[in-house]
């Protein structure tokens, strides 16, 4: 007899773990849910109707023929899969996006971390009014007529210069574009990878193009690589004040 109530004691133990278990699930769909609202474009902005109107054909992500097709010009595609294209129906604005056959194109965790890590530094910006330094505006846009959520990313275009314009631009920071681009870094923000990540732009700012990782550790001594020589020092005086905080 206790035998059996012992058993059934632990039977009920996994039927409520099982269902906490549930229930954590369900909640944490809808927390990611909730996040990934905040950054959705609003079908009243202007650029829904025109990307709905692009994407009625549903095979405009099935491979670079269909995407072409449907107008697009990719600028570059990374090693990852993902792709950065532009069209002539969205000036301004451009689209970073996977095929169809790339695992990838099914994940939101992508789209949230490049909308989330845009809203740090825009949200540092403002706060420490930072003069030499931009962040596009990014949204998450579903596709119509699918058979399950498939999203792309779309972003403000930043009129970037050339690689060596940007290069260029970064051997020629000021102290003060050193101390913003410190406090950007400090906070765990941006990347180390100036010339690609932080390019130079035709409006005199430094855009903060790449914000895959809302949070990460950077290498401050990678930084000198791309400074000015008589830089090196201001910089680390830069970093050690920071270390001492």
């Amino acid at each position: 007899m206790l035998f059996k109530k012992i058993n059934i004691s632990i039977f009920s133990f996994f039927l409520v773990f099982i269902f906490l278990m549930k229930a954590s699930d369900a909640r944490g769909g809808d927390l990611e849910n909730e996040r990934l609202a905040e950054y959705v474009l609003s079908d009243d902005h202007w650029l829904y109707a025109n990307l709905d109107n692009i994407f009625s054909r549903r095979d405009v992500l099935e491979n670079s023929t269909t995407f072409k097709e449907a107008g697009f010009v990719t600028l570059y595609k990374q090693p990852s899969g993902m792709m950065v294209a532009k069209h002539p129906a969205l000036p301004g604005y451009l689209v970073k996006v996977y095929f169809y056959s790339n695992p990838n194109c099914l994940e939101s965790q992508w789209l949230l971390d490049r909308c989330e890590g845009a809203k740090n530094i825009r949200n540092l910006i403002e706060k420490e009014k930072l003069r030499y330094f931009s962040v596009p505006d990014k949204w998450i846009y579903f596709l119509p007529n699918q058979d399950q959520d498939i999203a792309i990313l779309v972003v403000q275009d930043m009129k970037l210069v050339s690689r060596e314009e940007s290069k260029k631009a970064w051997k020629d920071a000021n102290k003060q574009q050193l101390r913003e681009l410190y406090m950007i870094l400090n906070h765990g923000f941006g990347s180390c990878y100036l010339c690609g990540n932080m390019p130079y732009t035709k409006i005199g700012k430094f855009a903060c193009v790449d914000t895959a990782y809302p949070y990460r550790q950077h290498l401050y001594s990678n930084i000198k690589k791309y400074i000015s020589a008589d830089r090196h020092g201001y910089w680390d005086q830069l970093v050690k004040s920071g270390e001492n905080r």
